[in-house]
């Protein structure tokens, strides 16, 4: 609830400066010179604000993984990574940087942000499973540890409430999981924890939308009996049902062929990793000395 209230709070705020900004390019050249100034004060407020707090930088998922995987050990470093000095400035430079137009993500910052709201909610929980969530995967990295489930629940509330997507949330989750452990009584927790985000950030949407309500995402003003039928409906649906299963073939065929590939590139490196590390430098002499010589003959017979 408080994961998905907190990115519906950054929405609005982005949503108010965005209204403020088109309003001043309706303007002259001095109001769109404003708006301007505006975009690059916020960029600059938010990069100082980050620079205050080394934590706090980046999308958050990095941070999610070392967290999950034991990169990251409990005691100072999680209270670190976990803390609400964290989060308000996360918070905050998000709300800036997406205010002023930049194409940031908010997926991987609500993640970081749900996992420190769960953090400062209960700190002794996080302290009283340490020896669990350890003992589950050398330094937290099973899955079987309470509060590795508690920060897989924290990247499905976030994913969910991005997106208004609990099962891309849970999906997410499986992700991080995959391939280092795998343990399937964690899906319910999360599946449960983007659903309630999901609901709660579709709820305080509707609750502020006004007499409009929701618009949908993709409209059209062609009523129903309006516009040409098709001559061929049942040819035209087998045409699409070919389509579908010709991508689908296709696409399965590009994972077989990447996975292969990938494989085949991976063994050869372990096999032969000096003769890797020499043929790509002589390759790059032989291609670049060989045209820069031409280019150099070239010029001089031109000379």
């Amino acid at each position: 609830v408080l994961s998905a209230t907190l990115s519906f709070g950054i929405d609005q705020f982005t949503f108010v400066v965005g209204i403020f900004r088109s309003k001043l390019t309706l303007g002259g050249h001095i109001e769109t010179l404003s708006a301007t100034a505006l975009n690059v004060l916020m960029a600059v407020a938010a990069r100082i604000l980050v620079r205050t707090c080394a934590e706090a930088e980046g999308s958050g998922f990095p941070d999610m993984k070392a967290m999950l995987f034991g990169k990251v050990l409990f005691g100072k470093g999680m209270v670190d990574f976990l803390s609400m000095r964290v989060l308000v400035v996360k918070a905050t430079a998000l709300s800036l940087l997406v205010a002023a137009g930049l194409p940031v993500g908010k997926e991987g910052p609500n993640v970081h942000m749900a996992a420190c709201i769960a953090r400062n909610l209960d700190p002794g929980f996080f302290e009283s499973k340490d020896d669990a969530h350890n003992m589950a995967g050398g330094g937290g990295g099973g899955t079987g540890g309470a509060v590795t489930k508690m920060l897989l629940a924290c990247c499905a509330v976030g994913v969910g409430a991005s997106f208004s997507a609990p099962i891309a949330g849970a999906l997410f989750s499986l992700e991080l999981m995959l391939p280092q452990s795998y343990d399937s009584s964690g899906y319910w927790g999360c599946f449960t924890a983007g659903v309630i985000g999901s609901i709660v950030y579709a709820m305080e949407r509707s609750w502020t939308a006004g007499a409009t309500g929701l618009l949908p995402l993709m409209s059209s003003n062609v009523l129903p009996g309006e516009g040409s039928a098709s001559q061929w409906p049942f040819l035209r649906l087998l045409i699409d049902i070919l389509l579908g299963s010709l991508c689908g073939l296709l696409g399965g065929l590009w994972v077989r062929s990447h996975t292969y590939t990938a494989g085949v590139l991976k063994r050869w490196r372990l096999r032969d990793p000096a003769l890797l590390a020499a043929a790509g430098p002589a390759l790059n002499a032989g291609l670049l000395g060989e045209n820069k010589q031409s280019w150099v003959q070239k010029k001089l017979q031109a000379v």
